[in-house]
C-alpha cells in the first residue's frame, strides 16, 4: 500500500473485511503490509506505522521511492536484476519481503 491518507483508509476497510467477512484471525493465516513508494522521513509514513501498530498488523517492510524501478522497467528487468550499487538497497528490501513470505 502507498503511505497516503486515502490508501490507509482503503487498507483499513480491506483489513476489516478480512477480519469480519473472511475471519482470517480464526485461521493461521499471516497478514502483513508492505509500504510502497515510501520515504521514511515523512509524516504520512509515521501515520502508516501508527495505523498498523494500532491494528496489530505486521509491517513487513517498505519499498523506497526509488529511480531504480524506473531504470529496471526501461530495461525490461526487475530491480533485483540491476547491476548497480544504487539498487542494492532495493534488493535488500525485496529480500526481507521474500524471507517473510517463506517463513
Amino acid at each position: 500500500m502507498l503511505p497516503s491518507p486515502i490508501d490507509i483508509h482503503a487498507c483499513a476497510h480491506f483489513i476489516k473485511d478480512l477480519f469480519l467477512v473472511a475471519k482470517v484471525r480464526n485461521k493461521s493465516i499471516k497478514i502483513g503490509v508492505v509500504a510502497n513508494r515510501t520515504r521514511a522521513t515523512t509524516k504520512v509514513y509515521d501515520s502508516l506505522i501508527r495505523f498498523l501498530n494500532s491494528l496489530d498488523i505486521e509491517f513487513i517492510g517498505a519499498l523506497k521511492d526509488s529511480q531504480s524501478y524506473v531504470h529496471a522497467s526501461q530495461d525490461g528487468i526487475s530491480v533485483v536484476e540491476l547491476r548497480n550499487s544504487l539498487a542494492s538497497k532495493n534488493k535488500r528490501q525485496w529480500n526481507e519481503i521474500v524471507n517473510w513470505i517463506n517463513v
